[in-house]
């Protein structure tokens, strides 16, 4: 504190009260987040980018025979398998009539000419108790029941470790993929900075004193700066675009690493500052028992009222 104002001292909070107010606005950015990302889902999913791209991927989907139509598009025929009242036998012969046209005719148009070679490699491997269950040329070699389940495992694990994968060496496919996942990314990096932005820099500067997110509000703590009196819009704004950066996009690119580092200075620190806070020059204090000013002028003319 400089001489001007070397009568503000304020109470430092406890670390409890700082967790507290952590917690809750990271809760508000969550729920906030989370609700304008389902805004920009809807958005996103009206573009016609969007809709050329999720067409194209699922044409290729049900020509491979591996996913089948439904009402809302198509599904995995695993899941659509699952839900229908069939056999064993049933479904295992749904599963290679599938993947033998997914190796035998789709892959090959496809110029990828390894996919069926290796499924009747892995045919010939299969066995049960040293048993061999496909001939030389990938038929099956026992149609009694007692067989039915063993087949559809052999099938079953084929589609979910193989098949599927191979899907994802087409072109055309990966790239629609690739392309739908960055839409998805940055429809969910949009609405969560926005999100970011609205609790942790507009919602404080609607505070005139003490720039509060609302867990500050609801913990009863308050910023200053170094010389006691409330934070500027020009500091809050810079305080803010350091926690975007650095705790907000630093922590989800480096594993939480920004916020671990803040946390252990919050409880290390007497002032409580966190690294954000400590490279601005800003102090979370308490205000319950403590009025904060905006500048000298409002602290003078309170001390001349109070004299």
């Amino acid at each position: 504190m400089n001489e001007e104002t070397k009568e503000l001292t304020y109470q430092t909070p406890l670390f409890s009260r700082i967790f507290f107010s952590s917690f809750l606005d990271l809760l508000l950015l969550f729920l906030l987040g989370s609700a304008l990302l389902f805004g920009a889902h809807s958005i996103l999913k009206a573009t016609p980018p969007f809709q050329d791209t999720i067409a194209e991927r699922e044409t290729i989907q049900k020509d491979s025979k591996l996913y089948v139509p439904d009402e809302e598009g198509v599904v995995l025929l695993s899941d659509y398998l699952q839900s229908q009242d069939i056999t064993k036998k049933e479904k295992g012969v749904a599963y290679e009539e599938a993947l033998d046209f997914f190796y035998g005719v789709f892959l090959p148009e496809h110029s990828i000419q390894d996919g069926a070679n290796a499924y009747q490699r892995e045919k010939q491997a299969y066995n049960v108790n040293g048993l061999s269950l496909f001939d030389d040329e990938g038929n099956r070699l026992y149609s009694n029941p007692d067989y039915d389940e063993t087949y559809l495992t052999f099938f079953e694990d084929n589609y979910q470790t193989e098949a599927l994968g191979y899907l994802e060496r087409i072109p055309e496919y990966s790239e629609a993929t690739r392309f739908l996942l960055f839409m998805e990314l940055s429809a969910a990096g949009i609405a969560f900075s926005l999100a970011h932005a609205i609790v942790y820099l507009a919602i404080p500067l609607s505070f005139s004193r003490g720039k509060k997110t609302i867990g500050m509000k609801l913990a009863h703590l308050s910023s200053v700066g170094k010389n006691g009196f409330s934070v500027s819009w020009k500091k809050q704004l810079l305080l803010w675009l350091f926690q975007f950066v650095f705790l907000f996009w630093g922590s989800i690119l480096a594993f939480l690493l920004p916020l671990g580092i803040t946390l252990t200075m919050q409880i290390l620190r007497k002032d409580r500052q966190g690294v954000d806070q400590y490279v601005i020059g800003v102090y979370p204090v308490d205000d319950q028992e403590r009025r904060i000013f905006k500048n000298a002028i409002e602290f003078a003319a309170y001390e001349c009222k109070k004299d």
